[in-house]
């Protein structure tokens, strides 16, 4: 059939009127199968083109719809372009109507195949010619191209002057850009250098107009690129959303406190799938917002079949409370206290579901986490009043051994080489006073009492080893030999008797670990060492005792926690050498085998040059 009555899509924008006449014409892709021919621009510069599905074809577009040879294209006298179909099996469809031959006009749509539209016309590469396939643009509405060359953004139509643009003109450099509200510059030149590797956008930013008044426009582009793939531009409509903008004010707030819940919540449509996921369900369950949405909760989560967290609860309104298992995304199975309740529109109608879903571990972690601060404050009290007593007898007993001390040394002479056990083990006493000294002052510390530290200075990690082996050498005989391997090492900045407080802790309960009555059978090794790379000073513990079992060793550091038989320990030993360690910049670490043994590792660092820690 003839031309004739064939309907045509109008082109509004700005261009040359020499334009068609200086720029040959060609085909650009503006739909295929195929999305990485979307953008592309065949230049038809011989006299006669064929577009196929043929290898051989100049045009070869790869869509089972069309045939090998399936329409040529040939340019006549003046110009002038002619499609003419080439017996098809689906046939050659001009701006929706199928011909057989026909003359192309700037802006003809050509569709071939099961989905590849051609817009026929000539190349444009400027930003100052910008031309839009549209129908008439409304009033707040226009058409906008982002130049991937010039990195220039050009707006026309009747948004224009909403912006306080000139419409008609070829913007000047930046001129667009230069009417976005300053804040949002960044965001929107970023969003566009997304989309020219994306393939599209949707942004949303203020503008100022022409009487400096701030207001909302929403863009959205596709972006259009060359036969080898290079973006050329990103092209696409701007439309004016001040007065919606202003009716969604209060739902741009809520997602603010939405994502702020330390709480999952997840928000279900009437088809039980995900509508919203909040920040505390990515970090709970390891999937992402952008996985969740479009989800149902049970392809996710894998409830158990009784316990259904979408369906036709949602519609009927009803409220459930349950605690049940959940699966994470890594497929850890998690304990979870579910809260659903229905979400209901003004008319009283029920148009979504809300999930609360909370860690059940988690709860009672701060549960038992707030009994044993109680239960920390209780004993910080009694450990206040006990320290101010046991402080007096301190006194008076370090006193009379400094006395006892002295009038030795006078009698150095008479007593020969006793003199020298006795002064060490007089010495001895008056270190483990100190020691206890130091503890009662932790222990007002802790319990809030005025804090008064102790100093810090650079201490011999050896020696502290050795006087926690002599303290409790008493213990230690009756289960083990003790084996010291101690390398020369550098000092940590530390309090001497803190430091032989941990070593004591992990020696007594080394030696406990172990039954009474076999100590040559039995081993409790020391070893130290330094690490120059790290500047770490490390000391292992380790006995050849019953070991601990899995499930206890996770718990070992927490306070009130022991395995010990009533009488035999409080379970604060652990928990306060690590508290200890960690205060002086290290860290302790346990390994064991039921039946093998156990080992301790504290690792200090080092002292540097100037006394400070490396």
């Amino acid at each position: 059939m003839e031309r004739g009555l064939v309907s045509r899509t109008t082109l509004i924008g700005i261009t040359s009127p020499l334009l068609a006449e200086t720029r040959p014409s060609g085909f650009l892709v503006i739909a295929s199968p195929q999305p990485s021919l979307v953008g592309s621009f065949f230049e038809l510069a011989a006299q006669q083109t064929i577009i196929g599905r043929d290898p051989a074809a100049e045009v070869q577009i790869p869509d089972d719809g069309i045939s090998r040879s399936h329409v040529r294209i040939e340019r006549r006298e003046g110009n002038e372009y002619f499609a003419v179909d080439l017996s098809s099996t689906n046939g050659t469809w001009l701006n929706g109507v199928r011909v057989r031959s026909a003359v192309l006009v700037d802006g003809d749509l050509l569709e071939i195949g099961t989905g590849t539209k051609l817009r026929f016309g000539p190349r444009i590469e400027s930003t100052d010619h910008l031309i839009v396939s549209a129908t008439p643009i409304p009033p707040g509405t226009g058409a906008f191209e982002y130049d991937a060359a010039s990195r220039r953004l050009s707006i026309i139509g009747s948004i224009a002057p909403f912006m306080g643009l000139e419409s008609g003109s070829s913007p000047k450099s930046d001129g667009a850009l230069g009417r976005v509200y300053e804040e949002d510059r960044p965001g929107l030149r970023a969003g566009l250098e997304a989309a020219l590797e994306a393939g599209a956008c949707e942004l949303e930013f203020r503008v100022v107009g022409p009487h400096d008044e701030t207001a909302w426009v929403a863009m959205r582009g596709q972006t259009w690129r060359d036969r080898s793939g290079a973006a050329l531009r990103v092209a696409g409509t701007v439309t004016a959303i001040t007065e919606r903008n202003r009716a969604e004010f209060e739902l741009r707030r809520q997602p603010f406190f939405f994502d702020s819940q330390t709480d999952a919540i997840a928000v279900l449509g009437l088809e039980g799938k995900i509508r919203d996921w909040n920040p505390a369900a990515e970090r709970l369950f390891g999937w992402s917002k952008a996985e969740a949405l479009g989800q149902t909760p049970e392809l996710l989560l894998h409830p158990e079949p009784e316990h259904q967290l979408g369906g036709s609860g949602i519609a009927s309104g009803e409220r459930f409370e349950a605690t049940f298992a959940l699966t994470r995304k890594s497929g850890k199975p998690i304990q979870i206290e579910a809260l659903g309740v229905p979400l209901r529109d003004p008319d009283g109608a029920t148009r979504h579901r809300v999930l609360l879903l909370r860690d059940e571990g988690q709860r009672r972690r701060a549960m038992a986490q707030m009994q044993m601060t109680e239960r920390l404050a209780s004993i910080g009290t009694l450990a206040a009043g006990v320290a101010h007593e046991v402080n007096n007898p301190l006194s008076f007993i370090g006193s009379n051994l400094a006395f006892v001390r002295e009038q030795l040394g006078q009698a150095a002479t008479a007593l020969g080489p006793l003199h020298a056990q006795i002064d060490d083990s007089l010495a001895d006493c008056l270190e483990g006073l100190e020691r206890i000294r130091v503890i009662v002052k932790d222990l007002k510390s802790f319990s809030r009492a005025t804090p008064d530290e102790s100093v810090s200075t650079d201490v011999d990690v050896n020696k502290a080893v050795h006087f926690a082996l002599r303290v409790g050498e008493g213990e230690v005989r009756r289960h083990a030999q003790v084996v010291t391997d101690l390398a020369p090492l550098p000092p940590v900045i530390a309090s001497e008797a803190r430091l032989g407080q941990i070593f004591m802790n992990l020696v007594l309960n080394a030696a406990q670990a172990i039954p009474e009555g076999k100590p040559r059978e039995n081993e409790i090794r020391i070893c130290s060492r330094f690490d120059a790379a790290t500047g770490q000073v490390t000391v292992e513990v380790s006995d050849t005792g019953s070991g601990i079992k899995p499930e206890n060793l996770r718990r070992i550091f927490e306070p009130f926690y022991t395995t010990k038989p009533p009488g035999l320990g409080t379970g604060l030993g652990l928990f306060v050498c690590q508290g200890i360690v960690h205060s002086l910049g290290g860290e302790i670490s346990v390994r064991s085998t039921v039946g093998q043994g156990t080992t301790f590792t504290v690792c200090l660092p080092a002292a540097n040059s100037n006394g400070h820690r490396t």
